[in-house]
């Protein structure tokens, strides 16, 4: 009833080695800031992340570890990227800031032992620029990525990808395609 699927090896795009380099990378959250910005604005906090051995420090909200994940997820299709607490809308109180913390240090360095997801340029402006407005404005671009629309647009560490699929599956995928496009022209009209 099934046929064999035999995999088929396809040239990908090959990762580069990043800015953060091979050594190993240790991120460690040294401070919590809360932040009162005035009356008509909420209280927010600030995490102050410093970078062993590279010994940066820079200073993010946690809306800003929630746009790297986004945008991680966006620009890294296909690979896991370390999930992140959500935010509660309880009060800042410092039992809940240290349990932030501990789980937005955990995502960091499960984020630089990440075979591919170190070579992030993103991961790389994330923990060496100092400001909250320089992270902000390298990281705009990234906001733009597009998913990649075939295999061999795929980045790998290998520069390949063994993929095995048969004649429904590729009919199936075309189906979607087609569909997709048609339902972009339709919603343009």
């Amino acid at each position: 009833m099934y046929k064999e699927l035999v995999p088929e090896k396809i040239e990908t795009k090959e990762f580069e080695v990043g800015e953060l380099g091979l050594e190993p990378i240790k991120c460690e959250i040294i401070n919590v800031k809360i932040n009162d910005p005035g009356m008509f604005r909420s209280k927010y906090s600030s995490y102050f992340i410093k970078t062993f051995p590279k010994g940066w420090v820079s200073e993010r909200k946690f809306e800003s570890f929630v746009e790297l994940r986004s945008l991680l997820l966006k620009n890294y299709p296909g690979y896991v990227v370390p999930p992140i607490l959500s935010k509660t809308e309880k009060k800042l109180e410092q039992h809940d800031l240290d349990k932030r913390k501990f789980y937005l240090e955990r995502f960091l360095n499960d984020a630089v032992t990440h075979p591919v997801l170190k070579n992030s340029k993103l991961l790389f402006y994330f923990l060496s620029l100092p400001s909250e407005k320089e992270y902000e404005s390298k990281a705009k671009p990234f906001s733009k990525g597009r998913l990649p629309k075939e295999i061999k647009d795929f980045c790998t560490l290998e520069g390949s990808a063994k993929v095995a699929y048969d004649g429904a599956l590729a009919k199936y995928c075309y189906t979607i395609v087609s569909a997709n496009s048609m339902l972009k022209d339709y919603h343009r009209e």
